[in-house]
């Protein structure tokens, strides 16, 4: 018989922010989700880089990984796994205009250094497997510095 493996995300457990409103519940910390989920029998947490590492922006690539050890340490503690780890390439400045296709290099450089700090997260918390979640990289863009206007041939 199979075996079933769940897992789950900390923003399943959210404050109830919404486009039209703000948060409606208390927040509950990294921790305390991270054991409820124990608790309740799931298997393994699915991260963003910067649910695992908030605030990474302002970090060094070697406080980065300390930080996401740190947090392999936790989820050791609970007996829980990281199943992956995704650059969260949709609510910062820099990537409002796509990232992957932002018309500015800047912008373009941030989308690239967070998809490699999310590959050093997921190594730290032991796991092979990055999601991609392109959002809005979705769209045809004009990129004036790079020839290929196509996502996935931006993509390293």
């Amino acid at each position: 018989m199979a075996k079933f493996i769940f897992t789950v995300g900390p923003w399943n457990v959210h404050e109830g922010h919404e486009t039209f409103g703000p948060g409606i519940r208390p927040t509950i910390s990294f921790e305390d989700k991270i054991k409820k989920f124990a608790e309740i029998g799931i298997d393994g947490i699915q991260l963003h880089d910067d649910d695992a590492v908030p605030d990474m922006n302002n970090m060094s690539e070697k406080a980065i990984i300390d930080y996401a050890k740190d947090v392999k340490a936790m989820l050791d503690k609970y007996g829980l796994f990281a199943e992956f780890v995704a650059p969260r390439l949709w609510f910062d400045k820099h990537t409002n205009d796509g990232g992957y296709t932002a018309s500015r290099k800047e912008d373009y450089d941030f989308a690239i250094w967070r998809s490699l700090r999310s590959i050093d997260i997921a190594k730290a918390l032991g796991t092979n497997k990055i999601q991609l979640w392109l959002a809005r990289c979705v769209r045809k863009a004009r990129i004036p510095w790079k020839k290929s206007s196509k996502c996935g041939m931006l993509l390293m």
